[in-house]
């Protein structure tokens, strides 16, 4: 694929506990296998780093940005969000946050990244794993119901931000979903692997990057 980028000076993987792996060797973590992966593809990449806390929704993302990715921009930034916005409480009825909400924060964060001379990707995050028991929502259904129209916003905001997608969702399969976190929702060693190796080859495949990669400094 002669049109793919040949290199990246910094990827920023801006997120929640997805992004973090607390749980999971430092080898493991899907930023460090996404950037050995594009090495493998050819892809130079300089600087990556992995800005990820647990429980974030989107705001609380937004809450930390000035002192967490500021600092590091321009840069390409993977914007990793949504879980956490879906999620029902076992007290509650409602998501933490809005569908409306999540995405005037997600689009607040693009056109930060933006206004700080950096590229933002969206990832459509990994698929879960569908069990009523696991995790249980305060609203009555799963996290995986719940997600779903997170998915679909996120799905939405490449027309209206003009902004590069990374599906995830389309890209991991069976053997992702069967090697997750027993919680059906957080990665393990392997699907943390797995994931990577997604993120990398879906970024690799976005030729519109080729020149704003090697603009990054």
């Amino acid at each position: 694929m002669s049109s793919a980028p040949h290199s990246f000076k910094r990827i920023v993987c801006f997120g929640d506990s997805i992004t973090e792996g607390a749980d999971i060797p430092v080898t493991h973590h899907w930023p460090k296998v996404m950037a050995e992966q594009l090495l493998a593809l050819g892809v130079q990449v300089e600087e990556v780093y992995a800005r990820g806390v647990g429980g974030n929704t989107a705001a609380m993302g937004m809450d930390r940005i000035d002192a967490q990715l500021a600092p590091l921009l321009p840069a390409v930034v993977l914007l990793e969000f949504g879980i956490n916005d879906a999620y029902v409480n076992p007290w509650a009825t409602e998501p933490r946050a809005t569908v409306e909400q999540f995405t005037a924060h997600i689009s607040a964060m693009i056109r930060y990244v933006r206004c700080k001379g950096g590229t933002p990707i969206l990832l459509n995050n990994h698929p879960l794993q569908w069990n009523a028991d696991l995790h249980s929502q305060g609203n009555g259904c799963s996290i995986v119901q719940n997600v779903l129209p997170y998915r679909e916003a996120v799905r939405r905001l490449p027309q209206s931000e003009n902004v590069a997608l990374l599906n995830l969702e389309a890209a991991l399969g069976d053997e992702f979903i069967s090697s997750l976190h027993t919680d059906g929702i957080h990665l393990g060693l392997e699907s943390s692997l797995l994931y990577g190796r997604a993120v990398a080859a879906t970024l690799w495949s976005i030729p519109t990057l080729a020149s704003e990669a090697g603009d990054n400094s």
